[in-house]
């Protein structure tokens, strides 16, 4: 492209050229008599040389003025403007190098051509071009704002707000500068910041849309719902179309558990599936609807209008001291997050003399006992959260990966985007998001026979690794508090039957909460103890409780404890009910590992069969159901059968140090082994294809 040609000094070669074309046509048109046209073309000639001696001693001879054109005349630009106003980018772009050949220090057609760039996706090509157009024209506000939004698309955040800071000081009225400056503040994760320059923007531009919506997106984060609500209902007012807007205030609903969005929720998805991609996660679709091909093709959509990134070529092998296989995990989560308490155990029983052991973690928190045992336990851990994508995909290629995890998916802090690029030959979708990415970059995706069986496999685009017993990874080292605490420590009466959900809110839909107050109903002195996750969702379920005629005093909600605390609090519970479309994950091995029995309705998705797969690998099958009858009955039975009950929790005691799902070796030696066929198969030249992995204990 011509923006890297001027960098690399190839344009003055290709200048000399043209020079060259230029002055022997217009030497021509003399001999012929054409005098004005030659003289148009000597003043061509000083456009790109303005000290050449044969143009400037044509004019001189001819008695004129040199004039050196900055700008192409309109009727050379009509084209160019043509062909970008109908979305012929490419050929905009052809056109606007051709000028820029003969007028370099037009700052239009430097807009143009990089304009035409950040159309085409050509990311890198975009930001040279506004650099030119700054370069050309310093004081114009919008060369800033333009080259911010291209640095923006590339996911270089830090460098965009420091170009909207630019344009704000040169234009501080700039309404678009404080829009897009909030969004690039947001996206480095510094919501007040964001949402100072939201409100900034609304200041001066009250009825803007998309700046009621983004202020709203950035509330919620910070869970202040009821003024996020405010803004997502303004937002909805001046633009009905909107539907990301509908989609982010109907999770935050979900969030507080009102559950007067279901009935909304079908005609929201039609419209979603319906429609083009918006700017929402597919993470938060679901928890909506239990349909393993409709949340793949949501997902398709999402990758393909998100930014695309072209992978680069591997360079030529390094030569390696050692022959250990190098796999990289990338994630967010290397602190006291569910997935550090999943993969401890994974990470401690590594084999490093077969295994080189990468961490990169770029989450926000940067803390905490288990980020502490993580560092411990690799052989790397490199803390990328203040880099760019392209570093971090220069820093992780510098290592010579074979296997790059990805930990994250579509969930919080994600950056994904990073393995467009690939980052190693074989890459891998992991424990973090529990469906498909969609993603043509994603190689693998680590499941089991129960998550995704051979009547959903087409609904995943990855090739499946499937584990012998579970896909997730559990730590029997997990220690679990000694401390002496009673029931009515947390509130709970000393004679009632326990029921626990321990879920998320937003996991908890209204069919199965409708099924819990009525078994609560009909099981007589029994109380359900739920996670207290916001102080909305505690009156909206208790709200719902005495709609359903249900004492709201019988829901009893627990507040977050440290992670040993909340695994011996499990003992207080005499029985977990699990959610449907949106399993307990991690949730639902805390509760085993703590000794209490768990009831689930096995589903269709990944999301909604999680449970089941870890009921499986602990040998409690029986408690998996697969219909709201059974599932409603099954937990009145354990509830008033005493001597069942406790059948089962003897039977999940007894299972826990025998049964695979918190033999933490075993499962990771099956892990590996999945690893090593993967860089086989690599290494062969072979594509990927499904893995079966069989456990030889």
């Amino acid at each position: 492209m011509w923006v890297h040609l001027v960098q690399t000094g190839q344009f003055k070669i290709m200048s000399k050229l043209k020079i060259k074309q230029l002055l022997k046509r217009a030497s021509s048109l003399l001999r012929k008599g054409e005098t004005d046209e030659a003289l148009s073309l000597y003043n061509a000639v000083l456009a790109i040389d303005p000290d050449n001696y044969h143009a400037n001693a044509a004019l001189k001879a001819k008695g004129m003025t040199p004039i050196v054109a900055v700008d192409p005349p309109d009727t050379e630009k009509r084209s160019l403007v043509a062909n970008f106003n109908q979305g012929n980018f490419a050929q905009a772009v052809v056109l606007a190098t051709n000028l820029i050949s003969r007028y370099p220090k037009s700052v239009q057609v430097w807009k143009a051509l990089a304009s035409a760039h950040a159309a085409l996706k050509n990311y890198d090509d975009a930001i040279a071009g506004f650099q030119q157009v700054v370069a050309l024209d310093p004081n114009d506000p919008d060369g800033y704002l333009n080259l911010g939004a291209a640095l923006q698309d590339k996911g270089l955040f830090a460098a965009a707000a420091e170009n909207y800071q630019r344009t704000l000081q040169l234009n501080p009225a700039y309404v678009n500068a404080h829009f897009n400056l909030g969004n690039a503040l947001k996206q480095q994760g510094d919501f007040d910041g964001a949402i100072n320059s939201y409100r900034q923007t609304l200041k001066l531009s009250p009825n803007f849309a998309d700046a009621h919506g983004e202020l709203a997106n950035a509330l919620n984060e910070q869970s202040k719902y009821e003024a996020a609500a405010r803004h997502y209902e303004t937002a909805l007012k001046l633009s009905p179309d909107a539907i990301q807007f509908e989609v982010r205030m109907k999770r935050m609903q979900q969030q507080v558990c009102d559950f007067s969005i279901y009935a909304d929720l079908p005609d929201l998805l039609r419209r979603i599936d319906s429609g083009s991609a918006g700017n929402w996660s597919p993470f938060i679709l679901l928890s909506w609807e239990d349909n393993p091909k409709n949340q793949l093709a949501r997902a398709q959509k999402f990758i393909e209008n998100a930014r695309q990134v072209a992978p680069l070529p591997f360079p030529p092998p390094v030569e390696r001291q050692s022959e250990r296989v190098r796999i990289g995990y990338f994630s967010a989560d290397f602190h006291d997050h569910a997935t550090m308490f999943l993969m401890a155990g994974l990470l401690r029983e590594h084999d490093h003399t077969k295994f080189e052991i990468i961490a990169y973690s770029y989450g926000s928190t940067a803390t905490g006992e288990w980020r502490k045992q993580a560092m411990g336990d690799v052989d790397e851990f490199h803390d990328v959260a203040d880099c760019t994508e392209p570093e971090i995909v220069a820093l992780a290629r510098s290592h010579n990966l074979d296997i790059a995890i990805d930990l994250k998916g579509f969930t919080a802090e994600n950056r994904l985007g990073i393995f467009g690029y690939r980052l190693a030959p074989v890459q891998v979708s992991y424990l973090g998001y529990p469906g498909s990415l969609g993603a043509s970059f994603m190689d693998y995706i680590v499941a089991d026979p129960v998550l995704i069986p051979a009547e959903h496999r087409d609904a995943y685009s990855e090739n499946v690794i499937y584990l012998p017993h579970t896909y997730q990874p559990t730590d029997n080292a997990r220690r679990i508090s000694d401390e002496a605490l009673a029931r009515a420590d947390y509130g709970l009466p000393d004679d009632a039957f326990v029921f626990c959900s321990f879920n998320n809110s937003y996991k908890i839909g209204r069919v199965e909460f409708r099924i819990w107050m009525r078994v609560l109903k009909q099981v007589e002195n029994s109380v359900l103890w739920l996670l207290d996750t916001n102080e909305w969702s505690v009156n909206n379920l208790r709200k719902e409780a005495r709609l359903m005629g249900v004492d709201p005093s019988r829901l009893i909600f627990a507040p977050k404890v440290s992670q040993a605390e909340h695994l011996a609090r499990h003992k207080h519970a005499d029985l977990f009910l699990d959610s449907y479309f949106y399993n307990a994950h991690t949730t639902a091995s805390d509760a085993l590992w703590g000794g209490l029995p768990l009831v689930t309705k096995v589903g269709k998705q990944f999301s909604a069969r999680v449970a089941a797969s870890i009921l499986t690998a602990v040998g409690l099958q029986e408690l998996i159901t697969s219909n709201d009858e059974d599932y409603e009955r099954l937990i009145i039975e354990l509830a008033t059968s005493p001597e069942k009950l406790g059948s089962i929790k003897e039977k999940l005691l007894d299972n826990i140090p025998k049964m695979p799902l918190f033999d933490t070796e075993r499962y990771t030696r099956n892990f590996e082994n999945a690893l090593m066929q993967a860089h086989a198969i690599q290494m062969e030249g072979m594509g990927p294809r499904d893995i079966v992995v069989t456990d030889p204990v």
